[in-house]
């Protein structure tokens, strides 16, 4: 399997990590919830992988001198996941940070079966959830709908 992770949106256009930490903190607090430790090296691995990230591969190194139990690595990543901060790429059972964090925002997860690479883009309708609303009764509060393909580099 080739391995050549990247993703569509220039560096511009995705959150600092400190702006990221910085958001994150406030929808926490605007929630009443507690920004933990655990969440915010969460957040950080998320950034910095720039793709999809398993839990048991972080094992060993989610803090540093010692192995943590995967229950609080998912549970730090589900609390992203809440936030808006992070997608769950459930056909990959992974988790990666969420580049369009406007949590209302549906996004398509574009994920290559040969690399493994995963591509979010905004979806060519943006009124999907309003579409949902008007013909369900069904509180939609975000859309993900993950794409499986072969990317452009794996067909090159």
């Amino acid at each position: 399997m080739k391995n050549h992770m990247h993703h569509p949106l220039p560096n511009a256009l995705r959150p600092s990590l400190a702006e990221a930490l910085a958001l994150a903190d406030r929808r926490c607090a605007e929630l009443g919830r507690r920004w933990t430790v655990s969440r915010q090296r969460a957040l950080e691995i998320l950034l910095e992988a720039n793709g999809p990230v398993k839990v048991y591969d972080l094992l060993s190194s989610f803090k540093p001198g010692g192995l943590t139990a995967p229950a609080t690595i998912y549970r730090a990543f589900e609390a992203l996941v809440d936030l808006g901060m992070a997608h769950r790429i459930d056909s990959l059972n992974a988790y990666m940070a969420r580049h369009f964090i406007d949590k209302a925002q549906a996004t398509l997860l574009l994920v290559c079966d040969q690399c493994g690479r995963v591509d979010e883009v905004a979806p060519p309708t943006p009124a999907l959830l309003t579409a949902i609303k008007a013909h369900s009764t069904f509180l939609t509060e975000t859309v993900a709908v993950e794409a499986h393909g072969c990317c452009g580099d794996c067909r090159a």
